[in-house]
Order: C-alpha cells, then sequence, then structure tokens
C-alpha cells in the first residue's frame, strides 16, 4: 500500500494490538506518520535477548496477534508481512503488529504488480512462491 493509504488504514483502525498512527504528512515530498510508541522493542530482539520464551507468554501474544489479523481481515485488510520483526512491544509488555507497507487491501483491484511476491520470502506462505 503507498503510504498515505497506510496511514489511513492505521488512523481509521483502533485496535489493542495494532499499532495507532496519531497524525500524518508530507516532509520535504516525503511521507511521515506518528505512531504507538513501542519501547520494548520487536519479538526478533526479545528472543535474542532472552532467548525462548514461556508457554504462557507466547499464547498471549499469538491470542493478541490473531485478534488483531482478524479486525483487519473483517475490514478486508490483509497484512502479508507478520513476523517476530514486525510484532512490536510497548513498555508494558502488549503486542502490537506493526509495518503495514505490504498490507493489501483486498476490495482494491490491485495494488501491487501482477506476479509480484511482497514481504519477507522466509516468512511468505508457500503457495504464494509457488
Amino acid at each position: 500500500m503507498r503510504s498515505k493509504a497506510v496511514a489511513q488504514l492505521l488512523a481509521d483502525l483502533r485496535h489493542p494490538n495494532i499499532v495507532s498512527v496519531f497524525d500524518s504528512g508530507l516532509l520535504d515530498g516525503r511521507p511521515w506518520y506518528s505512531m504507538t510508541y513501542c519501547g520494548g522493542g520487536t519479538l526478533t530482539q526479545v528472543l535474542h535477548r532472552d532467548g525462548s520464551l514461556q508457554a504462557g507468554q507466547v499464547a498471549g501474544i499469538v491470542s493478541a496477534l490473531a485478534d488483531a489479523l482478524a479486525t483487519l481481515h473483517e475490514r478486508g485488510v490483509v497484512h502479508r508481512d507478520v513476523k517476530p520483526g514486525n510484532v512490536l512491544f510497548d513498555d508494558n509488555g502488549v503486542a502490537h503488529l506493526g509495518d503495514f507497507g505490504t498490507a493489501l487491501d483486498a476490495k482494491a483491484e490491485r495494488v501491487t504488480t501482477s506476479g509480484a511476491v511482497l514481504g519477507t520470502i522466509g516468512y511468505t506462505a508457500p503457495e504464494m512462491v509457488s
């Protein structure tokens, strides 16, 4: 999605496990937006720092992300790049889904070039690669 579309999508969403956008605009012709501060780092960083997580922690994170993704899907949005680097934690340890740069509005006829595979290849569904 274009940066402006991403900012508008997130500004319209209010979910405790999706980053919130508070403002957006252009600066010197480049788009920007301000969002939820997630000072707890990404899931990738947490795993590197702490090693494995407890089963209860994993269940909480998965539950939060499933709820966030369900909300997106209800609105016709497909994230397309769910990975540990796009799971951010706030200062209270609450997980937030972020990085909607490759999200797809399922109602749009076409957002990317036909045949293009977006997202991080290691986290891409096998059917998308083939």
